[in-house]
């Protein structure tokens, strides 16, 4: 048994170069002709008509045809796989599919409904701007602050050194202190 479209319910049955077998559903897809138009040209790529030979490879080229299909079905998109792109312009054959899908689209935005994704997506894009904006604007504070806190710091180290500076020079000129020698010789013999 070779590796084939099933029609009820869709799927894809195959047989790998291993032996092993496996069942890709695609029913309840929302358009199923298209659907099916796509699972004929993947069983062209599946062994042993052609280099996909795991469950995985299959799986994963099934879950794309899966996306493909819900997203244009939320595009408007009704037709099938074999309707050239050309044939939703001008006088051709098929310029009554331009017509419809223009007019579920129109319906579709008269709903209230979004078919395009990427308008979809602006509001969530605008509120991780605004999102970004704050972090931003927080970062600017916090630096602001650890800033002025390494002002401070630098200036406390520079009255400490002062203050130093200041005991040493004191100190040098009293004659109750003994300045130790800096220089140790070596002790001979144990201590």
């Amino acid at each position: 048994m070779a590796t084939r479209v099933v029609d009820d319910p869709l799927s894809i049955r195959c047989v790998f170069s291993d032996g092993s077998r496996a069942e890709f559903d695609l029913a309840e897809l929302p358009n199923p002709r298209l659907a099916r138009d796509l699972a004929v040209g993947l069983v062209e790529l599946i062994h042993p008509h052609g280099s996909a030979d795991s469950a995985g490879t299959v799986n994963a080229y099934a879950g794309a045809l899966r996306a493909m299909v819900r997203a244009l079905a939320e595009w408007g998109f009704a037709g099938g796989a074999g309707v050239d792109r050309t044939a939703f312009y001008g006088d051709r054959p098929y310029a009554h599919l331009r017509t419809e899908f223009e007019e579920r689209l129109q319906q579709l935005h008269q709903t209230g409904q979004t078919p395009d994704p990427r308008t979809a997506q602006i509001p969530r894009l605008k509120a991780e701007i605004d999102h970004l904006k704050q972090r931003i604007s927080q970062a600017d504070q916090k630096t602001a602050e650890l800033t002025d806190f390494r002002g401070q710091a630098v200036a406390r180290l520079a009255a400490q050194h002062d203050e130093i500076v200041r005991l040493r020079e004191v100190a040098a000129g009293t004659s109750h202190v003994i300045r130790l020698p800096t220089n140790r010789s070596k002790l001979i013999g144990p201590c």
